[in-house]
């Protein structure tokens, strides 16, 4: 089973203080959801800290964790930071509020989206990060696998983007110190590159991972093998107990 996007949301700008909240409409079929954060510091002050996302604070009260290797931060001429947090299984659906706290004074975007048919323990992996770069080409390249989806999230310094390459999140070319957008495609293969243009270098950090699709059991016809018979010189089958079949030299059962 593929993994299908559920819904996205609007992005929130963060610049009025914590706490922050942004909305998002889920269906009843929703495996996960994906938060994406950007931060920017302006160059004396101090990063984030103490943060925490939750999902329908006035009902399911769920904390979302943030990704393994999905976090990245700069020290240009502002302090960027870009994160990727997951959820797991939410308990309600419909409109609910994201909430995001944290402390420190620092201004930034978030955004969500949910996703139908991913694993629903673990659905993002493979959490990747550029670290701070100066150049006109942002990009990241996520570990992936066909199936799934590559969510990443990008803050940089100066100029607009020219391009948000796979398919946009959100875009927001007017936030306080820096400039931040989110983007996702559907993998096929093993590797997935988020990309966007600049009009010249800036600093700037990605970070993203991977939504992988549920595990999927292996097709067995609704039978569970139990024994598995070597057949020697002058071996014949004889009946099997009853409840059982044979298939080649497998004994099977129902399941």
């Amino acid at each position: 089973m593929s993994v299908t996007v559920d819904a996205t949301a609007t992005f929130t700008s963060l610049s009025a203080g914590s706490p922050r909240n942004v909305n998002l409409t889920t269906s009843a079929s929703a495996s996960a959801i994906v938060v994406v954060i950007g931060w920017s510091t302006t160059g004396g002050g101090t990063q984030p800290s103490a943060i925490t996302v939750k999902w329908d604070t006035a009902g399911a009260n769920q904390s979302f964790s943030l990704v393994s290797g999905a976090t990245g931060q700069s020290t240009g001429s502002n302090k960027d930071q870009a994160d990727v947090w997951q959820l797991a299984n939410p308990a309600s659906s419909g409109t609910k509020a994201i909430t995001v706290a944290w402390t420190n004074a620092n201004s930034g975007d978030i955004c969500a989206m949910s996703f139908i048919g991913t694993n629903t323990t673990t659905p993002c992996i493979n959490g990747a990060t550029s670290g701070q770069q100066n150049n006109a080409a942002p990009q990241l390249a996520i570990t992936t696998a066909n199936g799934g989806y590559a969510v990443g999230v990008c803050c940089y310094d100066n100029g607009v983007i020219t391009t948000v390459g796979q398919t946009t999140l959100f875009n927001d070319t007017g936030a306080p110190n820096a400039n931040i957008f989110s983007n996702y495609a559907a993998a096929t293969t093993t590797t997935t590159t988020l990309t966007g243009t600049l009009p010249g270098s800036s600093f700037w950090v990605y970070s993203g991972a991977f939504v992988q699709p549920a595990v999927v059991q292996p097709e067995n016809n609704g039978m569970t093998a139990l024994i598995r018979v070597s057949r020697g010189p002058g071996w014949r089958w004889r009946a099997p107990p009853k409840g059982w079949k044979r298939q080649g030299g497998i004994l099977l059962k129902a399941a």
